[in-house]
């Protein structure tokens, strides 16, 4: 007999492998619920049309392997209801394919994936920078600017609280009256000393990472201090 659980597991199924498989889970992140639910339910059933041919080959075929036909007939007499088993057996795939894919496939580069497809113009310079490890200019809200090596997060795993996480070289403000960048504090000094003379400091380099929330940044672009210098020298 069908029952309502048999339609439910293959469903929870689809769901732990659409919420924590790197195949899908970086899109899912920032899918409704509705769009989750509807990949749940196409992941699960597909799985579960694999349990089902599955539970069906060993029933029809008992002479192939008898001991799995035994264990079938085990577990239908301690379920009560047959139909229950390739449910259940869907769900033992969808773990298997879920632990293969996170093996076989790399976490960083899916997150990529995802920020490619949404094209969203803040997110695409920070990776471009990450990628070429060049140097990040970012310009807050209250005019505090940050240069630096972005080292991690640019992808959050909560979309409602989506961050940068960057190693400062320098740090300073735009001018009010002209918006021009004014740099004050330089920490390549420091961390000089730190490499040099490990032992003589209670902090490492990444001590000084600075993580910036997205909704604070105005503007991000990447910067080159050569560049920059010319800038200056010009008076502009």
């Amino acid at each position: 007999m069908l029952t309502l659980d048999i339609f439910l597991i293959p469903v929870l199924g689809g769901f732990i492998f659409v919420k924590y498989s790197y195949l899908t889970r970086f899109r899912a992140i920032r899918d409704n619920g509705y769009v989750i639910l509807f990949k749940s339910a196409i992941f699960g059933y597909f799985f579960f049309g694999i349990g089902f041919v599955f539970w069906r080959a060993a029933i029809l075929d008992n002479n192939t392997n008898p001991r799995i036909y035994e264990w079938l007939n085990d577990l239908h007499a301690f379920f009560l209801n047959p139909e229950i088993v390739p449910a259940l057996i869907s769900l033992l795939i969808a773990g298997f394919v879920l632990v293969a894919l996170n093996w076989a496939i790399d976490e960083d580069e899916m997150k990529k994936v995802v920020i490619r497809r949404d094209d969203d113009a803040l997110e695409m310079t920070i990776l471009k920078v990450f990628e070429e490890e060049k140097n990040l200019l970012v310009t807050l809200n209250n005019g505090k600017v940050y240069i630096g090596k972005v080292t991690d997060t640019y992808f959050r795993i909560n979309d409602e609280i989506r961050s940068v996480l960057i190693n400062p070289l320098s740090s300073g403000f735009r001018d009010p009256s002209d918006h021009k960048i004014k740099l004050n504090t330089y920490y390549g000094t420091i961390y000089k000393q730190i490499l040099e003379n490990p032992d003589n400091f209670d902090t490492k380099i990444s001590d000084f990472s600075v993580a910036i929330r997205y909704d604070n940044i105005v503007t991000v672009s990447p910067f080159d201090p050569n560049v920059y210098a010319m800038f200056r020298e010009s008076g502009n």
